[in-house]
């Protein structure tokens, strides 16, 4: 089979067209020949799609697709899923890991998932004052039930004070929602949420919000985020809901401790 993977693939959380009916537009673009078939899978869970068990295929015939351009809509109920697109020139029909495009995607009538278990989880990097000098330290890593732990130690000596994780994403195009949506247990101390309109922005947004023991679902309107530069607040408007390209966390209460932050989900809403 020759694969010839030429397809342009533009899937954001914007391209749901009906909260009502769940539908999502998929848009295909330079596809540069009419032989053979694009088929596409759809997977619950890398399982499936390592085991090559889609719950649901479609296939295009390509002469039938104008200016090398196809747009077509699913039906799909709230979740995450896998996605595999082929563009199978010589019609034999195989769809192997190592000659397609699969990527996870995230559904929801009126939110979108940005960090669970499955969504976004490879790219955290945590980030302590040792940067300027400090010695505090932290991890971060997904515990056995699939959770984010972030935990470490935050010393003042040497003028630091402060641990911090983030994650780099995908650019989001923000401006559906309103606010972020957290769940996550804590250990009694205050944190930090911060997050970047771009990865190159030198200022972050910041919420400061305090835990307990228990499970707690913390609600973030955009507007309460306040522009912060090295814990001082700059004289610019509070974070828009236009595009988001990074989260975070981050502890820093001008004392000793020691932290444990356990993270269910990230979501916008």
């Amino acid at each position: 089979m020759k694969l010839n993977f030429l397809i342009a693939i533009f899937f954001l959380s914007n391209t749901i067209i009906s909260q009502s009916s769940n539908n999502v537009v998929l848009n295909f673009s330079n596809i540069k020949n009419n032989k053979g078939y694009l088929r596409i899978g759809l997977y619950k869970d890398d399982f499936s799609f390592k085991k090559k068990n889609p719950f649901s295929t479609k296939s295009f015939k390509k002469e039938n697709i104008i200016d090398g351009k196809l747009s077509f809509n699913m039906s799909l109920k709230s979740g995450i899923y896998g996605i595999a697109f082929l563009d199978d020139e010589n019609e034999n029909g195989e769809m192997f890991k190592n000659e397609i495009f699969y990527s996870q995607i995230n559904f929801s009538s009126n939110s979108v998932m940005i960090f669970d278990s499955i969504t976004n989880n490879k790219n955290w990097k945590t980030v302590d004052d040792v940067v300027m000098g400090g010695i505090s330290s932290s991890k971060f890593f997904l515990n056995e039930k699939g959770n984010a732990v972030f935990k470490g130690n935050v010393s003042t000596q040497n003028n630091g004070g402060f641990s911090s994780v983030r994650n780099t994403l995908s650019t989001f195009n923000i401006k559906k929602f309103t606010c972020f949506v957290i769940r996550l247990k804590g250990d009694g101390k205050n944190y930090q949420f911060r997050v970047k309109s771009s990865k190159y922005d030198y200022h972050s947004f910041k919420y400061v919000f305090s835990t307990n023991s228990n499970w707690q679902e913390i609600v973030i309107p955009f507007e309460n985020l306040e522009p912060s530069y090295r814990g001082r607040k700059l004289d610019m408007p509070n974070f828009s809901n236009e595009f988001l390209e990074e989260v975070g966390f981050l502890i820093s209460n001008k004392k000793e401790e020691k932290f444990e932050l356990e993270i269910n989900y990230i979501k916008l809403k």
